[in-house]
């Protein structure tokens, strides 16, 4: 489950992630994008018998958001109880405003 929801000039961000371990995350910011990712160094036995198996092995996953512009030391994480939590402070920067030319 991904909630994202606004908050007094903030963008917060959680992510439920029961299980994992934070040391598996990495957050990325590149050109405006905030790159979550998680990589999981799991290793399933073959060899047991199983009578019933119900669970889910993610090793890999990402997401991807724009967040603007932003200086990336303002960006705080979390994680705790198998939630992560992003806050991350709102690009108040104009947009640049650009005339495009109609051929």
């Amino acid at each position: 489950n991904i909630g994202v929801y606004e908050e007094e000039n903030k963008t917060l961000i959680e992510i439920d992630m029961p299980g994992a371990k934070k040391e598996n995350l990495n957050l990325d910011m590149e050109e405006g994008y905030l790159t979550i990712s998680y990589k999981n160094e799991v290793s399933d036995s073959e060899d047991r018998k199983y009578i019933r198996r119900e669970r889910r092995n993610i090793k890999s996953c990402s997401r991807r958001f724009y967040v603007g512009n932003i200086d990336d030391s303002e960006i705080k994480a979390e994680f705790k109880d198998g939630i992560l939590k992003i806050t991350i402070p709102q690009d108040t920067k104009e947009p640049a405003k650009k005339s495009i030319n109609i051929d």
